[in-house]
């Protein structure tokens, strides 16, 4: 894996903005960087994809470990949204995709950091932005990046192709519209009649016992770009009823996406090469990362050197409760700290997207930065 400098295209952010992605440059500030760009060989991404593949195995023996054994209460889950979890598992409401963030020494086997399992963000960029960066840059070269199709066909499997799908998002965040469009065109192209609709306008029938839109018709299936978290505690929540409304993602990844699941997982699954040791205590030696049950955006996350405080990341924490997790080096590039964003659709690993930072917390600031194979296509 290689940084490498290079010079952004001429008018790249016309380019950009006439693909639909507006917030490469939120308030000034760089968030997609193609003045760098990553070389990966293939059997770094092989290994990436391997990783992954293993990993999501993992999660989901250690969701159906959780539901067999009622362990709610250590995930920081109240009944209600246990409820609605063990119901779209029951009735087998399907994933369409998720991101594992992974840290990557090159010494060792990639290590899972956390599952953005419910609400992942940077997909567009990572499927379409980068793609069309690597078609008009390097373009006898390949890229790890099969989201788009991937994502097309997994519709078809998820929904049902006889009724329309809605699409959610919250009004204020201009990149969360933006992703949410981009899913609602990929369902598009798969065949489904699609409606946009902003969270703050979704009605509740109690006649129906159902969500409908602006025009009161009713919500069957609904991808949400919002947390279940927040959904199960709005006024209109306690009335969720999944018989009529299959959401996307489905409750039951409410498990995965509670940071609480990574000590449960080390328990569950000891000396995985691809888990880092975690924890529901702070050990009291060693080098660890304090994480908030309920965080984004690396907000409120501390660092631990035998018992004293290192770093601290500001922003806003929805859970006072915290684990911690064995501190794994990122690799350093230039003076960048690359995460890898490692996608997955349906099953299986689709993609990579990478971010990095001049820190070694990865937050909204950090910048997100295209990458390609070395080896040219066939």
């Amino acid at each position: 894996m290689i940084r490498k400098n290079i010079s952004p295209r001429n008018g790249w952010q016309q380019k950009l903005e006439n693909s639909g992605f507006l917030f490469h440059t939120p308030d000034g500030e760089t968030y997609w960087n193609e003045s760098v760009c990553y070389e990966l060989s293939l059997k770094v991404s092989n290994a990436i994809e391997d990783a992954t593949n293993a990993l999501l195995e993992v999660c989901h023996k250690g969701v159906e470990t959780v539901l067999e054994r009622g362990w709610y209460e250590r995930l920081g889950i109240n009944s209600h949204e246990a409820e609605l979890i063990q119901k779209s598992w029951d009735l087998d409401h399907l994933s369409v995709y998720g991101r594992f963030d992974l840290s990557w020494d090159f010494k060792a086997p990639p290590k899972m950091l956390e599952f953005n399992a419910d609400t992942p963000t940077s997909l567009f960029e990572a499927s379409v932005i980068q793609w069309q960066w690597l078609e008009e840059v390097f373009p006898h070269y390949d890229q790890f990046n099969s989201i788009h199709e991937k994502l097309i066909k997994r519709w078809n499997e998820v929904a049902n192709k006889q009724k329309k799908l809605h699409f959610t998002s919250l009004m204020s965040h201009a990149d969360d519209i933006s992703q949410t469009e981009y899913l609602r065109d990929t369902a598009h192209q798969a065949g489904f009649q699609t409606e946009f609709i902003f969270i703050e306008d979704l009605g509740y029938d109690f006649s129906r016992n159902q969500y409908v839109d602006l025009d009161d018709r009713p919500i069957e299936q609904c991808f949400k770009l919002y947390p279940w978290e927040w959904l199960s505690q709005e006024q209109f929540g306690k009335y969720i009823n999944l018989d009529k409304t299959r959401f996307v993602e489905p409750a039951w990844k409410r498990i995965m996406s509670s940071k609480a699941f990574l000590p449960i997982l080390w328990e569950l699954n000891p000396g995985h090469p691809n888990l880092l040791p975690s924890f529901f205590e702070r050990p009291t030696s060693g080098k660890v990362v304090e994480k908030p049950f309920v965080s984004r955006e690396g907000n409120q996350i501390k660092i631990w050197e035998n018992g004293s405080t290192k770093l601290c990341t500001e922003g806003f924490s929805e859970d006072s409760r915290s684990i911690y997790q064995a501190y794994h080096e990122l690799p350093c590039f230039d003076g960048r700290y690359p995460v890898l964003g490692s996608w997955v659709v349906g099953e299986s690993s689709a993609g990579l997207g990478i971010r990095e930072d001049s820190s070694v917390v990865t937050q909204s600031t950090s910048h997100f930065v295209p990458h390609y194979l070395s080896s040219r296509r066939k």
